[in-house]
């Protein structure tokens, strides 16, 4: 009986010692937002780039000091301009579904966020918000949580167990029956063997 019970009581105490808190799925939520954001603005500003090029060439009408190229440099800016801005929202796709590639894609935003510069940019806003959104992609690391609460969160190294899973030194010692020296168990008060009485611990 007392072998059972020390085992129904200790293993499962340290089970739940030594078991880490779970960890909520967590990905950077303001990098992904801002860049998102960016991005819709830079696909805006690729489509009027192009809407105002198709307009003129429909209209028949030249860009002020540029000639007939004007109309085409419209078109070609807009399809630049609409290429970023899909970049930038897959981009900030990626770094919703998969966290672990959050630096890579906040570069990657930074990068041709800079390259929406040759076109209008969104407005400028799409420039502002993609660079904001790849550099706190870039700043953002994975929470880990803290030992003894399921809840909250810290950066910082790897989450190791504070508990040692060797059990107590009373655990595995043995005592010795006076009458037919078997082994028995701490909490045994009589032997497994001959069914002597076993004197106190």
């Amino acid at each position: 009986m007392g072998h059972r019970v020390m085992r129904l009581i200790y293993p499962t105490d340290v089970a739940l010692r030594m078991a880490p808190p779970p960890l909520a799925p967590s990905y950077p939520n303001t990098a992904y937002l801002v860049s998102l954001l960016g991005g819709v603005f830079l696909v805006l500003g690729g489509l009027t780039d192009l809407a105002t090029g198709a307009l003129l060439r429909s209209a028949g009408l030249e860009v002020v000091g540029l000639g007939t190229g004007g109309k085409i440099l419209l078109l070609g800016l807009g399809v630049v301009g609409l290429a970023v801005g899909l970049i930038v929202v897959y981009g900030a796709l990626q770094i919703r579904n998969r966290p672990e590639t959050a630096h890579t894609w906040g570069v990657l935003i930074v990068a041709f966020s800079l390259v929406s510069l040759v076109g209008s940019s969104g407005f400028l806003v799409g420039l502002v918000l993609g660079l904001i959104g790849g550099i706190l992609a870039l700043r953002w690391q994975p929470p880990v949580p803290i030992v003894g609460n399921g809840s909250t969160f810290r950066r910082g190294p790897p989450w190791t167990p504070a508990v040692s899973l060797a059990p107590p030194p009373s655990a595995t010692a043995s005592r010795v029956c006076p009458a037919c020296g078997s082994a028995a168990v701490p909490a045994a008060s009589r032997c497994p063997n001959c069914g002597t009485g076993l004197p106190g611990p």
